[in-house]
């Protein structure tokens, strides 16, 4: 999956002009021209951003002369404008749904798209993982495509993954005899909606987000 997103549009000069939001590592050469210790240092303030609890997707751009035949040409070449650092808090009274929920013997399991460290930042506030837990309690997308992961039922918390991955981790929870509910607001957890016992589609919400956060299966 790209994580990105690229508009073009037309320039009062008639060129062309390419803005990009979304993930942007230091090793994406293709996308991104600007000099490696540029880009380095971007990718380690976002970390520590993500670290906090933001999501910070990277914003680049730059023009051409037409629009590129291929769409994947549009998106290369680009300069880093910077990162933007987006605050969505828990909801106040997530700590206690989730509290309530393993009182009454639900296992409640956090599952998003976001950076790893974002994951953990969330996870640790509304007490889905403990304040010394340690990195390997956060498994991300790759993981799971690299097959590090033998039995998905065993991890709590999913970061960077996709819609095929989300409906993995329900079918995995099923095939343990296990009643799920997923919650989700968006086209990317509706397989995962319907896999399970209970989907829960969200609407539009106010004032942050729900408890737990992302989408989550649960026992």
């Amino acid at each position: 999956m790209r994580k990105r997103m690229t508009t073009l549009h037309t320039t009062p000069e008639d060129q062309v002009l390419v803005c990009l939001k979304g993930r942007a590592r230091s090793d994406d050469s293709a996308v991104l021209a600007d000099p490696k210790d540029l880009l380095r240092a971007a990718e380690a303030q976002a970390a520590l951003l993500a670290a906090r609890g933001f999501r910070v997707p990277a914003v680049a751009s730059g023009t051409r002369e037409d629009v590129p035949d291929h769409s994947a040409d549009a998106g290369s070449g680009l300069h880093l404008l910077g990162l933007v650092a987006i605050s969505d808090p828990p909801k106040t009274e997530a700590a206690a749904t989730i509290a309530a929920c393993r009182a009454a013997g639900i296992t409640p399991i956090l599952i998003t798209g976001d950076h790893p460290a974002t994951a953990r930042a969330v996870a640790t506030e509304v007490g889905l993982l403990s304040s010394d837990s340690t990195h390997e309690n956060v498994v991300t997308g790759a993981d799971l495509t690299a097959g590090r992961v033998e039995d998905l039922t065993t991890v709590r918390v999913f970061a960077r993954t996709n819609p095929q991955q989300k409906l993995d981790i329900v079918e995995a929870w099923r095939s343990h005899g296990a009643v799920t509910a997923m919650t989700g607001d968006g086209v990317n957890d509706g397989p995962a909606l319907r896999q399970a016992d209970i989907g829960v589609a969200m609407g539009a919400r106010h004032g942050g987000r729900a408890a737990g956060r992302r989408p989550r299966a649960h026992q």
